[in-house]
């Protein structure tokens, strides 16, 4: 079950950018890595689309031949709808870990959707995200954690170009720690999986 909200949709997108200062990154890195991979029109799945940030950049800047936005706010739902005025994007109120689709996106999105859920719901949330692509598709998701160590959080708030050395921590070292933090926030190796299996057509 999701968790209460952590904003208003109306302060989402000025409350997220206070609390998460490279947020706009994330949109613009997945808008380049899209335009870069894929020259053909593309279908697009955002889940836990919000305001409808992504929706609306990937239509301004991509062929975009459908979309569908997926939120389990109504809120949210009626700003984005507002805000992207688009025949080519659909609106839908579903939950990530109900999702019912199967090969039928190039694109799927979860930017800060899947920390809201429970353990189980992010096995069956990713795996659904896994059934939803198309051979060759791309998953992006983002998430935000704490640091638990004053090394990591020193290499994460410098951008990874300086690490204090009173640590006595490698930049290696400190990357390696990066992502076994990564690995057990999602607590799975069907994440480690799906990483790998989409582009060799396993069934997992």
């Amino acid at each position: 079950m999701l968790r209460k909200q952590a904003f208003s949709p109306e302060k989402y997108d000025k409350n997220i950018m206070a609390a998460l200062p490279y947020y706009e990154e994330y949109f613009k890195q997945i808008i380049e890595i899209v335009h870069t991979a894929f020259h053909i029109p593309i279908a697009w799945l955002d889940i836990g689309c919000g305001t409808g940030k992504m929706a609306d950049m990937a239509i301004r800047n991509l062929q975009v031949e459908n979309m569908v936005c997926c939120d389990n706010s109504p809120q949210m739902l009626k700003i984005a709808k507002e805000r992207v005025c688009s025949l080519k994007v659909d609106f839908r109120k579903v939950l990530i870990q109900n999702l019912q689709y199967n090969s039928d996106f190039d694109i799927i999105t979860a930017i800060l959707i899947i920390h809201y859920l429970e353990y189980e719901e992010r096995i069956a949330s990713i795996r659904n995200c896994y059934n939803a692509l198309k051979k060759n598709g791309l998953f992006f998701t983002v998430e935000n954690f704490a640091p638990n160590n004053e090394c990591l959080k020193d290499y994460i708030w410098n951008g990874g170009k300086s690490i204090s050395t009173k640590m006595g921590k490698a930049k290696k070292n400190v990357k390696a720690i990066y992502l076994d933090i990564i690995q057990n926030t999602f607590q799975s190796p069907l994440w480690s999986k799906f990483m790998y299996c989409r582009n060799v057509d396993l069934k997992m």
